[in-house]
């Protein structure tokens, strides 16, 4: 079993909706362990664009290496109805790897685990502090509270969603 956390976003069309359909596929392929609350959240980079809807899920991606997990994950953003835009332009559907336990990854741009903005972004650490107290960072141990409590930046306006 590896623990591996996903982070799911969504801004455009229904938000809910697109983020359910992701989950359900990926429990095709996954066994879901827990799932996080919904939260509203602030675009970064371009700004100029609708809220975000971000959760977390926790999934247990058994001996699946990270490259099938990308394309898995992929596969379900394309199903889901997103498609090509520029970086960090509004998507029906956004699903990042965002940590596996045990697992550091890098090949270039395309993948690396643990996300390479994970530790900078509440919307991500927020939803994932539901499901886990601390992850393993770099050989350290992080403390999620106290890595949300320092952040100030981009990402770090989070609020519960309370739905329509």
């Amino acid at each position: 079993m590896v623990i591996t956390y996903l982070g799911l976003g969504s801004n455009l069309g229904n938000r809910e909706r697109n983020i359910s359909k992701a989950l359900a596929l990926i429990g095709e392929s996954f066994r879901i362990l827990g799932a996080s609350s919904l939260y509203v959240t602030e675009p970064v980079g371009f700004t100029d664009q609708p809220l975000f809807l971000n959760m977390v899920v926790k999934i247990d991606a058994g001996e699946t290496e990270p490259r099938a997990l990308l394309d898995a994950v992929k596969s379900a953003e394309f199903t889901v109805g997103r498609s090509e835009t520029f970086r960090w332009g509004p998507r029906v559907i956004d699903i990042d790897i965002l940590y596996m336990d045990g697992v550091e990854h890098r090949s270039g741009d395309e993948l690396e685990i643990p996300h390479r903005e994970l530790l900078n972004r509440n919307f991500a650490l927020i939803p994932l502090s539901e499901l886990t107290e601390r992850i393993r960072v770099g050989g350290k141990d992080v403390v999620l509270k106290d890595k949300i409590k320092e952040n100030s930046g981009p990402g770090s306006s989070v609020t519960l969603y309370k739905g329509v």
